[in-house]
């Protein structure tokens, strides 16, 4: 028997085979893509520290080699906490806890003599440590669903293939006797939140099927700060990888007409304008306050007019308009930016009368872009 596997304790033994399998896990989202992979994890760091994470969690959940292996695992895990999670944490206890933790385990590893009582308290320790990384943040504070619960049109939840990738995505359906145009609709930085939901039946009520892909797979933050440090961890390849799935995956609805277009809020909005150089099957995109690109060869490929929608009170933003305007005049290409007296950014959400902390100027701006934006749908061939 290996000398590094001799204890029989089965309280030692469960405990072993949940550490190993919770990093073996873990190592698999990075470098696998199970349970929907993890943005960000196609760079060469997380790469490797995922290979050491599924290989070493298989050992220790054998017990083969349990100490070095833990060992390994455990300085892996406890850089990674250092470099990424730290940066990342929410609030002030998520940046303490896993850090506090994942150190004294370090140690104890280090403790090769120590013998079944310590090594027993490490691995309980990382159980500890690795169901703080797992578990979600709370939610930023959302609303929408009261629309989606008393909506007549069908919504559902389904599956896209990316390469070895499983994308979810939410469509809706309009009511309606013949095909439609479909729009894809991309999130805003909170993730695919009820209101996003909300908003795309909202666009079915127009006619149109909407449907939304999920690009952070699942995750939803409760502060501007989280959330923007997730969404900045998706590249732009994945963007890419993921709206050409969507794009693929709608035209292929038996209720689509054929006709697609896209619509982005925040960040969302910078993606839609950056993916329409990216698709010349677009037949239209809707631009909410996001940046406008900067470059000709981030607009020489665009075969579809342009529509910008933009709050007032929004200059970050609004700066971004002149150049655009510019180069797409260059290009020979249609580019309609409006902006709404008196509106901040994100008046489609702040805007809507559903929201606890609607403000009235952004009310009126989201009335009167809405009413904009059903005249160009009703444009779609």
């Amino acid at each position: 028997m290996n000398a590094l596997n001799r204890f029989t304790d089965p309280v030692y033994c469960i405990m072993r085979l949940i550490a190993g399998l919770m990093f073996a896990s873990h190592g698999g989202q990075l470098v696998l893509g199970m349970f929907g992979g993890m943005p960000g994890s196609n760079n060469a760091f997380t790469q490797t520290g995922g290979w050491i994470q599924l290989i070493g969690g298989f050992l220790i959940a054998f017990g083969l080699f349990t100490r070095i292996s833990a060992f390994i695992c455990s300085g892996e895990m406890a850089v990674a906490y250092f470099m990424i999670h730290v940066g990342n944490a929410s609030t002030s206890m998520a940046k303490f806890f896993p850090i506090s933790s994942a150190g004294p385990l370090l140690f104890r590893a280090l403790r090769l003599r120590s013998g079944q009582a310590a090594l027993r308290n490490s691995l309980l320790l990382f159980c500890l440590v690795l169901l703080s990384h797992g578990t979600p943040a709370q939610e930023y504070k959302d609303f929408g669903k009261d629309r989606l619960n008393s909506s007549p049109r069908h919504g559902e939840w389904v599956d896209i293939k990316s390469g070895e990738r499983t994308i979810k995505a939410f469509v809706v359906y309009p009511e309606r006797k013949d095909k439609a145009p479909a729009v894809l609709v991309v999130q805003e930085i909170f993730g695919l939140t009820d209101w996003l939901r909300s908003l795309c039946d909202e666009l079915a009520e127009n006619g149109v099927i909407a449907i939304a892909p999920d690009f952070l797979n699942g995750q939803k933050f409760e502060d501007a700060d989280s959330a923007s440090k997730a969404i900045s961890a998706v590249t732009h390849d994945q963007v890419k990888a993921v709206l050409d799935a969507t794009a693929d995956y709608a035209l292929k609805i038996p209720a689509c007409s054929g006709t697609i277009a896209v619509c982005g809020f925040c960040r969302g909005g910078g993606w839609a304008f950056m993916y329409a150089n990216e698709n010349q099957k677009l037949k239209a995109t809707y631009s909410f306050y996001g940046e406008a690109p900067d470059s000709a060869d981030k607009v020489k490929n665009i075969a579809c007019p342009v529509y910008g929608f933009y709050g007032e009170n929004d200059e970050r933003v609004n700066a971004t308009i002149p150049k655009a305007e510019e180069l797409m005049k260059a290009g020979g290409k249609k580019y309609e930016p409006v902006i709404y007296k008196g509106a901040g950014h994100g008046f489609m959400r702040s805007g809507e009368p559903n929201n606890p902390q609607m403000r009235e100027a952004d009310r009126k701006a989201r009335d009167e872009a809405w009413a904009r934006w059903k005249t160009l749908l009703k444009q779609l061939p």
